[in-house]
């Protein structure tokens, strides 16, 4: 059981690693238009606080 938990817990650190790395060339490709980049870092925002929560379940 324990071993299943990390088996996720992994594959969320690795989902979460390419979306960010994906959210990063996109903010540069589209560096100019600010209300993109608005939403995405308040996207990563909240991503970041249900990944929490979730690690806060796990525990």
């Amino acid at each position: 059981m324990q071993k299943q938990k990390m088996n996720f817990v992994k594959g969320m650190g690795i989902g979460i690693a390419v979306g960010a790395a994906a959210g990063i060339a996109g903010k540069m490709v589209i560096k100019n238009n600010r209300s993109v980049a608005k939403s995405t870092s308040k996207a990563f925002k909240a991503v970041g606080d249900f990944v929490d929560g979730v690690q806060s379940i796990i525990k």
